[in-house]
């Protein structure tokens, strides 16, 4: 589901490409999206890039410690915030990355349960 959900804001965001305002009197612009999804299982993709980036696609997070099961549930609780604070860090870090590499955030939107969409541009 949350493939076809990134198909179609691919195919909306290229749309949108089409019918936009001409661009500044730099030039045209390249486009890219940043999907940020936190609610993912271990060893998944949290973060793609459409296109790639750098020659990156996605950014995955180690997987979960292989005694979690085995865990109580306040130190599951401490794993997932850890966890989570790392997924926050490491998108804001991938952010600063493409930002200080000449890319320009243009829209970010919420999609799914938490998850996030930047739109960003690069002067050709």
């Amino acid at each position: 589901m949350k493939k076809i959900i990134m198909i179609l804001l691919v195919l909306i965001s290229q749309a949108c490409q089409s019918n936009a305002a001409p661009a500044s009197a730099a030039g045209v612009f390249t486009y890219m999206q940043i999907f940020f999804t936190p609610n993912v299982l271990p060893d998944s993709a949290f973060i793609t890039f459409t296109p790639t980036f750098q020659k990156q696609r996605e950014i995955k997070l180690n997987g979960m410690p292989k005694n979690f099961a085995d865990l109580g549930f306040s130190e599951m609780l401490m794993v997932q915030a850890k966890r989570n604070q790392e997924m926050r860090d490491t998108l804001i870090k991938t952010i600063n990355t493409v930002t200080a590499d000449g890319w320009e955030v243009v829209q970010m939107t919420s999609y799914g349960e938490g998850g996030l969409v930047y739109l960003l541009r690069h002067a050709k």
